[in-house]
């Protein structure tokens, strides 16, 4: 007796919806939050302001895809699973928010800011797939790149750290920091900008280029890119 075993392909048992051309926007019913988790498949478009809200815009029939929750102090925008879209007309997610201390980025898609974000601190994480824009003001800056895409900042911002490990671009040039730390060990080249004390540790592929008037406290050169200043 042969007996055959057979398993579901979760692909193959993938809902496959195409958008049906008819585009609306919802806004969805969250509470209040202090961090954003990115993860799903559209653009995300973030501003600040005194009244919290999600809107989605996107075809009709795949409003269910997209998933907006509250998790703890974080706002989750995800994706339903199951569900594999074979066409779209427009997918689109408006957030505004009044405070974040963090913003995690691992969604396939692009996050850019509409307008400036004043905060006090902001930790980012980003690991997507996409390209993103930030414009802050605020003091103390964390971030942790290793996006397939590029990374752009702008705004000012007191003291700043970053680590890249990424693929893409991380460009900072616009970005005007007091006091700045930037660990690369990415493929992509790196741009950014110190007006009192910069430090460089480079072992990735990518150059890095740095400008402004800080103090150099530290250059360290290990990878195959270079670390140059420009004007």
């Amino acid at each position: 007796m042969v007996i055959t075993l057979l398993t579901i392909n979760p692909v193959i048992a993938q809902k496959k919806i195409k958008g049906n051309g008819n585009v609306v926007t919802q806004e969805r019913t969250i509470s209040s939050f202090n961090e954003i988790i990115v993860n799903g498949v559209y653009n995300v478009y973030l501003t600040q302001g005194q009244n919290e809200s999600v809107k989605v815009e996107t075809d009709e029939n795949l409003q269910e895809a997209v998933i907006v929750k509250n998790k703890g102090n974080a706002l989750v925008l995800g994706w339903k699973k199951g569900i594999n879209v074979k066409r779209k007309t427009k997918m689109n997610v408006y957030v505004t928010l009044k405070d974040i201390a963090k913003l995690e980025v691992k969604g396939v898609g692009n996050v850019n800011t509409s307008s400036k974000l004043s905060l006090n601190t902001l930790d980012i994480e980003a690991s997507g797939v996409g390209n993103t824009s930030l414009e802050l003001d605020c003091k103390q800056l964390d971030g942790e790149i290793s996006m397939v895409g590029n990374f752009t900042l702008k705004g000012k911002v007191t003291e700043v750290i970053l680590d890249n490990n990424g693929t893409g671009a991380l460009r900072a040039f616009d970005l005007v920091a007091q006091k700045l730390e930037v660990n690369n060990s990415g493929i992509g080249k790196v741009e950014v900008n110190a007006q009192q004390e910069i430090s460089i540790t480079s072992s990735g592929i990518g150059s890095v280029y740095y400008k402004g008037n800080a103090k150099t406290t530290k250059l360290d050169h290990r990878g195959m890119g270079k670390i140059k200043k420009v004007d």
